[in-house]
């Protein structure tokens, strides 16, 4: 018989699917995974999320102004890296 999931589980599924942005490891592979596709506005909105769950990291920031340029928004790139 079908039982729904719990909101608890609904969460952590999305989650799961949407990768865990406080993991940098986690956030790195599913960035990679994005660009590897050419989907380089959403792997941008990626290290966006990576940059802001740790503000401290440069590898992030360097990641966010790398997916700008590659997606042709190369002065939003320079402006970010600036």
């Amino acid at each position: 018989s079908w039982l729904p999931r719990s909101d608890s589980t609904l969460f952590a599924a999305e989650r799961a699917e949407a990768g865990d942005m406080s993991d940098p490891s986690t956030a790195q592979r599913e960035i990679k995974k994005l660009e590897s596709a050419g989907d380089f506005l959403q792997a941008y909105e990626r290290a966006r999320q990576a940059m802001a769950a740790e503000p401290a990291d440069a590898r992030h920031k360097y990641i966010a102004v790398r997916c700008l340029a590659r997606s042709g928004a190369t002065r939003q790139a320079l402006d970010l890296y600036e």
